[in-house]
């Protein structure tokens, strides 16, 4: 089961990223870590277009911590020796891949800026759909 290891180390990556981004988007828009100015840039225009609530409530940025700690829970299960849920951790990972597109889309089309954290997220989900499915 040493092959889980590479597996957990990208959730956790991908969940420190997705914290980043929450804390950036809990600091009001005001103080974010990924932009110094007063300008709204990057992370700052990506968290305030409407696409990042979803039914008009949950920001996107909530979402991803609650993601990849269901994520990390399940590889850490599935290393403890309850291998049936390796299944669930590759069908949310393959979950998490689909939506990619739609994401960048936002971030391209919608918002005309890219958020560091959120290509971290993107980066993290497809290498290890890659990982999970092509190895």
């Amino acid at each position: 089961m040493a092959d889980i290891i590479p597996s957990i180390l990208l959730t956790i990556a991908g969940l420190i990223s997705s914290l980043l981004s929450y804390h950036d988007y809990k600091a009001e828009l005001h103080s974010a870590i990924c932009s110094a100015n007063d300008q709204p840039t990057g992370c700052k225009l990506v968290y305030m277009i409407p696409e990042a609530l979803i039914l008009g409530r949950i920001h996107l940025s909530q979402l991803a911590p609650a993601y990849f700690t269901i994520q990390l829970a399940l590889a850490l299960l599935t290393l403890a020796g309850l291998h049936s849920l390796m299944q669930v951790y590759k069908i949310l990972w393959l979950a998490g891949a689909v939506t990619i597109p739609y994401l960048i889309y936002l971030e391209a089309a919608k918002a005309r800026a890219i958020c560091i954290w959120c290509t971290i997220m993107h980066i993290v989900i497809v290498t290890q759909v890659i990982i999970l499915y092509l190895l």
